[in-house]
């Protein structure tokens, strides 16, 4: 890679033509040489806001993309908490 284009992270992962290591691979590219000058990574890899928040929480890239695609859990992903679980608007805890 060396130009800095816009792409979905998550849809090559969710249509396997990325692996996990290599979406890994990507994104540390990205993070790597995105400058001031570029969009925020959030939209030159193609997140929401909730799915990048589920990446800053921990969740792994393969995880979130089955999300999209499937379904968002009506449960923290961290501590399995329903309503008892304190959370964000986006759902996951704080």
């Amino acid at each position: 890679m060396t130009k800095l284009e816009r792409r979905d992270l998550l849809d090559d992962l969710s249509a396997n033509r990325l692996s996990p290591d290599e979406a890994e691979q990507v994104y540390d590219w990205y993070m790597d040489n995105l400058t001031t000058a570029d969009p925020p990574i959030v939209e030159m890899l193609g997140f929401s806001r909730k799915e990048w928040t589920a990446h800053a929480h921990g969740a792994p890239f393969e995880v979130i993309a089955k999300w999209r695609k499937y379904g968002w859990p009506n449960k923290c992903f961290l501590c399995g908490g329903g309503r008892s679980c304190p959370t964000t608007m986006d759902g996951f805890r704080m």
